[in-house]
């Protein structure tokens, strides 16, 4: 008959465990057990509230008469083999537990194994000990566990299952743990070896994020409630004393085992991650030095330690330990909570060998952005490579500059005089042909730059000789305040005055278009509905229109009357044409074809300059009228990319709100980088709309003004807050490490290496976008389709100091929402099913987004290359190398460049060539990790591989 090793009771032939004392049923000659073995003095885990926090800094030894027993995972406790507690082997409780036999015992309760006979598994029951039974305090310690730990799912977390009681005995079952405890380990072997220590510290990290994830701080984390089953598996057991993170500590209230406590746990002072976190350290230095940081006798001793020393180093212990180890080690037992790393996967990435991400990935999870922030390198680049990268960008900013004069509309523009002197010519100009009216004052007035769509088709050599240019300066002047309600011309800025909106139809209003040399191109005046309003002739003969005609740098002579063919925008009693007198053949004529102009009672209400290639009036014309010429393949183009974007957008924005649901139940959801994200772009977006939108003395056109652009920005915050929610999980999934250096961005980790590298790669490929752009327009001979995503629509930093503001803002604004391209790409990759496929897909719908049939195969070749680029920027490098380049871009395009240092125009163009350049210069510095240019690392303790934890 076998006999059981631990209390000499005989067993079965096939028993698994004994009957009499619940062990494992061993042999008493087993080898494995040494009857004259003393083991070193366990722990009795004894979590101490505010009464008892003084009473012991360490557990109270024991001697344990055998090797340490499986446990239920809660703490350890005085085990007693001879001892069945209150309860028998073979006792049945409720009806659906036996028990197997007594775990131990101590100050929190007593723990059994037991079979769950209903579900035929092996529990934990934990109770209270039969003297603290009806305490309520200890009760509640109980409830809380279960509270607590059922909220948090995780394979280094013990999972507690339910509460229950039985003849006024309250019990929890839990998972049953067939190993024994980290502090049992440790005095049996000593310190663990390096790589083991590791792999330990990695699940406890893993284990400790789960709770923090849900708001779980343990606040009791010591060697005696880390398990450790036969597989070498970690659980977190213990979770009695924990506490949600948004509920405040009682003011000078201690929980805890003092030993293991952070400074101002101890010192009863707010607990939060961090206190967790230096918990952790106390353990990690223990695993792998096998010894603890501090010995104390009374807690006033160990305060006294505290105070008065650091932390001894690792290495003086164990000498060979990794210095990467010892560094994260030393950080989590900083005295200053923020000092320590600001969570537990920053811990898990420093420490050397394996890849957390890579790990979360190969086990089917999805990364947490902390996770995702913390992996990668965590260097930035070498002295030379960023040196090289630094060169290359400046050798494309040189290449930008020599191509803006070739082909920047601004510069071909020949623009002659700054906005303030053309305003005050259009001005002067409009007071002596329409003449001023003291019934119908100037009240309000807005002027600003546009691109003729009459004008972008064509060569700009012939432009030029013809006195005209791409760009036009527009002055408008109303006797109301000027109200901008057009909803098609800006979208985005609605409260922004353009050249048709608002619509021409106030009694007086006039406006008029000058050339880029100055000359009049076009004025048109708002003539009244009724002959009884008040509108007085203006006295003279204006049927001479010679003034006129030098207005617009021509001589009448050069003209003969002919019949009027376009109809005035608004109503007038006589009508005039001319035609060039001698007209060279079609092709080689630059100046002017045709002029018409009209007059109201006696007072010139309209006078246009038109070429061979004119379709329209300045104002805005039905679309049935405009069917014709450059303008209508214009706005046919951005009629299609709208109508695209309708389509795409609308079905896309519905399938996001209803995977953001998805993902906000779930707790997969990035929150507060979506919250971060939206809060930029709101303040961004409606900053410039601010600035950007027309403004006057009408306090309620003021008000309208402030809330359109709030509700916009807003709105539009909204959107993308709602894109970011449903679609950043799935790119955490798939393509997690283009997040890496954004996640660092978002999170306030502006000086990293890495972001500082990826910000200069993208300011590196922004220059390549941007000659791209540039080689596109040069291409296409400076026309208009050669404007892709209405980069070069751009005409504000020509206005000044507040156009400057407004153009950098947009430029931060595209750059922000560049991130719905990734997004559009994840939606390709997600039906596609392949990441070749999808960059297909999204390079051919964006190609044809930005091209019309008109264009040439090199546009094709050109647009092809740009879409490339900037996806592939973000899926090789990352997303924010895709933002950087966006901006980077801009800055070049957007922007008024150019070599000509004496333009007046000039100092616009120095603006966005600096925005480039500072931006590279400053992520230069930042990619090098504190590294002198001659590859030194700085004398501050770091070494060229030093991981960034805070």
């Amino acid at each position: 008959m076998a006999v059981c090793g631990h209390c000499s009771a005989e067993l079965p032939p096939d028993a698994k465990f004994c009957s009499h004392c619940g062990e494992a049923s061993v042999s008493a000659n087993d080898p494995r057990l040494d009857a004259t073995r003393q083991l070193p003095p366990a722990s009795v885990s004894s979590p101490v509230g505010t009464d008892s926090v003084l009473d012991s800094i360490a557990d109270p030894p024991v001697v344990l008469p055998s090797p340490p027993k499986p446990s239920s995972g809660l703490s350890s406790f005085d085990l007693t083999a001879s001892s069945h507690g209150r309860f028998v082997p073979g006792t049945v409780l409720d009806e659906r537990y036996r028990i197997v036999g007594l775990l131990g015992q101590g100050g929190m309760g007593e723990v059994y194994r037991a079979d769950d006979l209903k579900l035929g598994q092996a529990v934990a029951l934990k109770f209270l000990p039969e003297a603290l039974a009806d305490d309520p305090q200890r009760l509640e310690l109980l409830h809380n566990e279960v509270r607590l730990a059922r909220q948090v799912s995780h394979p280094n977390v013990c999972r507690v299952y339910d509460i229950g009681e039985i003849d006024g005995m309250h019990f929890l079952s839990m998972e049953f743990i067939d190993g024994e405890d980290l502090s049992g380990l440790m005095r049996r072997i000593g310190r663990l070896p390096a790589d083991k220590g590791v792999d330990i510290a990695r699940q406890l990290c893993g284990g400790l994020y789960a709770a923090h994830e849900k708001g779980v701080l343990h606040r009791d984390l010591k060697p005696a409630n880390i398990m450790l089953d036969g597989r070498g598996q970690v659980r977190i057991t213990d979770f009695g004393l924990a506490r949600l993170t948004d509920v405040e500590d009682t003011a000078g209230n201690r929980v805890g085992t003092p030993a293991y406590m952070a400074p101002e746990q101890l010192a009863g002072g707010a607990v939060t991650i961090q206190s967790d976190i230096y918990s952790l350290g106390l353990v990690l230095h223990e695993v792998f030095t096998g010894q603890p940081v501090y010995r104390a006798d009374s807690v006033a001793e160990l305060v006294k330690l505290r105070d008065e020393s650091s932390p001894s180093t690792l290495s003086s212990v164990v000498p060979d330990i990794e210095p990467a180890i010892e560094r994260v080690i030393l950080r989590c037992l900083e005295k200053e909570p923020t000092r320590r790393p600001g969570s537990v996967v920053q811990i898990a990435a420093a420490l050397p060998g394996g890849d957390p991400l890579a790990a979360a990935l190969a086990a089917g999870e999805t990364p947490s952005p902390e996770l995702v922030a913390a992996s990668g390198e965590n260097i930035g680049f070498t002295p030379r490579v960023g040196g090289i990268c630094l060169g290359a960008f400046l050798l494309m900013l040189v290449g930008v500059v020599l191509l803006s004069e070739q082909v920047s509309f601004v510069v071909q523009s020949k623009l002659a005089d700054k906005p303030d002197v053309l305003e005050a010519r259009a001005r002067d100009i409009a007071m002596e042909l329409v003449g001023p009216d003291a019934e119908l004052p100037v009240r309000d007035s807005a002027y600003g730059y546009w691109y003729n769509p009459d004008h972008l088709l064509r060569q700009h050599e012939e432009l030029t000789a013809s006195g005209d240019g791409m760009l036009e300066f527009w002055y408008r002047q109303s006797p109301a305040y000027l109200s901008p309600k057009h909803p098609f011309i800006y979208a985005r800025t609605p409260r922004k005055v353009a050249l048709a909106d608002p619509l021409p139809t106030e009694t007086g209003m006039v406006g008029l278009r000058l050339s880029a040399q100055g000359f009049l191109r076009e004025i048109s005046l708002v003539t009244p509905l009724t002959d009884a309003e008040p509108f007085n002739a203006q006295p003279g003969d204006v049927r001479k229109w010679d003034r006129p005609f030098e207005l617009a740098g021509l001589d009448l002579a050069d003209y003969v009357p002919t019949t009027p063919r376009w109809t005035p925008p608004g109503y007038s009693n006589e009508r005039f044409a001319w035609v060039l007198e001698t007209p060279k053949p079609k092709g080689q004529e630059v100046r002017p074809s045709r002029v018409e102009g009209a007059t109201y009672n006696g007072r010139v209400s309209y006078f246009q300059v038109m070429h061979d290639w004119t379709t329209r009036q300045w104002t805005v014309p039905s679309r049935k009228q405009n069917t014709l010429g450059a303008a209508a393949q214009v706005e046919q183009s951005l009629e299609f990319s709208n109508a695209f974007f309708f389509l795409i957008g609308g079905p896309l924005l519905v399938i996001s709100c209803v995977l953001a649901l998805h993902n906000l139940r779930r707790g997969s959801a990035d929150k507060t980088g979506a919250l971060r994200f939206v809060v930029v772009m709101a303040v961004v977006d409606g900053a410039t709309a601010l600035m950007e939108a027309h403004h006057n003395l009408s306090v309620g056109l003021e008000m309208t003004t402030l809330l359109s652009c709030l509700v916009n920005s807003v709105g539009r915050s909204i959107r993308f807050w709602i894109y970011y929610i449903a679609l950043e999980p799935q790119v955490r999934r798939i393509w997690p490490r283009v997040l890496i250096s954004w996640n660092r961005l978002i999170n306030g980790r502006l000086t990293d290496p890495l972001v500082g590298r990826e910000i200069l790669m993208g300011c590196l490929f922004g220059a390549v976008m941007a000659i791209l752009v540039q080689s596109r327009l040069y291409a296409d001979g400076l026309r208009q389709q050669g404007l892709m995503g209405n980069q070069l629509w751009m005409t504000e930093a020509l206005l000044g100091g507040q156009g400057i503001a407004v153009t950098v803002g947009n430029m931060l604004m595209n750059s922000l929402t560049n991130i719905f391209s990734l997004l559009v790409l994840l939606v390709f990759r997600i039906v596609a099913r392949r990441d070749w496929l999808a960059v297909i897909l999204f390079t051919a719908v964006f190609t044809q987004i930005n091209t019309s049939a008109s264009d040439g195969v090199m546009t094709y070749v050109f647009v092809v290359a740009m879409q490339l680029v900037n996806i592939l920027v973000a899926l090789r490098i990352g997303l924010l190398a895709m933002m950087t380049a966006q901006l980077v871009q801009q800055a070049f395009i957007k922007f008024p460049v150019t070599s000509s240092l004496s333009e007046w125009f000039a100092p616009s163009g120095l603006v966005g060539l600096a925005i480039a350049l500072g931006l590279a210069a400053v992520a230069f510095h930042i990619s090098l990790g504190g590294r002198s240019l001659f590859g030194d690392a700085v004398a501050d303790g770091r070494d060229g591989n030093a991981v960034p934890v805070d």
